[in-house]
């Protein structure tokens, strides 16, 4: 264990002097620095420095000149080397919507320093995919020639493999095999869902039905809050006081009150 001492450290709503900071992999504990038994540790003095924890990044495609869709070990090290000296301890590589050879090769770039011995720089997570399982209409500066509709043949190709996640938890990716008895265990009374889990792709007006229901739960959402919020004379359907937003509001909202966090914990155990 490791103690950090002499150092200003950042917490939510302050910046403090009189702390140290106690940790291994993580932060273990924060307390006063007045009577604490700093013995049993490994002192490091931050002379007069910012402590904070370090920063996550989950999408960076490219640093100091190099790109992880090139799929270069070299430059992909390069990067994880240059991210730490600005804080970023942990961070996903991620790719493009680029060919899915180009894809595959990244990966395994990923793959070989994850698991090397001498790989230095800010932990590697896991690796994040833009793509090419995107919609066409919200691309960006996504290649539209390299878009392609989800299928099983990507997946297929990866049977077997161990998937890291948070927490500590790692799941296997099923073979062909494993997932079909999966769905046959699980979902034997309900043929209809069985049907569905076991097509090779997704039918093509399978996102036109999925927006039409979206158009509908919200129609009816702000027909409800509506009945909530409507002041005295108004007879409009919709309240003026229902304001609809883009998900990138919602998005920051449910991030604000730690609504993600709730979610988190009722599906973490799944």
């Amino acid at each position: 264990m490791k103690c950090i001492i002499n150092g200003k450290v950042i917490l939510k709503d302050e910046v403090r002097e009189d702390l140290v900071v106690i940790f291994d992999d993580c932060i273990r504990e924060i307390k006063n620095n007045d009577g604490a038994d700093l013995e049993k540790y490994e002192i490091i003095d931050a002379k007069g420095k910012l402590v904070s924890p370090g920063l996550i990044d989950m999408h960076i495609h490219g640093y100091l000149g190099a790109d992880v869709s090139d799929g270069d070990v070299d430059g992909i090290q390069k990067m994880a080397e240059g991210i730490i000296q600005n804080g970023v301890t942990a961070w996903c590589p991620t790719t493009m919507t680029v060919s899915v050879e180009e894809i595959e090769t990244a990966f395994d770039a990923v793959r070989k320093l994850k698991s090397s011995d001498e790989y230095y720089g800010a932990r590697i997570l896991g690796a994040n995919s833009e793509g090419p399982f995107i919609n066409a209409s919200k691309k960006g500066a996504q290649a539209e020639e390299y878009i392609k509709k989800p299928d099983a043949e990507f997946i297929k190709k990866h049977h077997g493999e161990k998937i890291e996640l948070s927490f500590g938890k790692v799941v296997t990716i099923f073979t062909e095999g494993e997932y079909e008895q999966f769905v046959k265990d699980h979902y034997v009374r309900n043929r209809a869902k069985m049907r569905h889990l076991m097509m090779d792709s997704i039918p093509d007006d399978f996102i036109a039905r999925q927006l039409n229901d979206s158009r509908y739960i919200s129609k009816v959402i702000k027909g409800l809050l509506s009945n909530i919020v409507r002041e005295e004379g108004e007879e409009e359907a919709i309240s003026k006081n229902v304001v609809v937003c883009t998900g990138g509001v919602t998005d920051r909202l449910k991030k604000d009150w730690g609504i993600n966090d709730v979610w988190n914990k009722i599906i973490l155990p799944r």
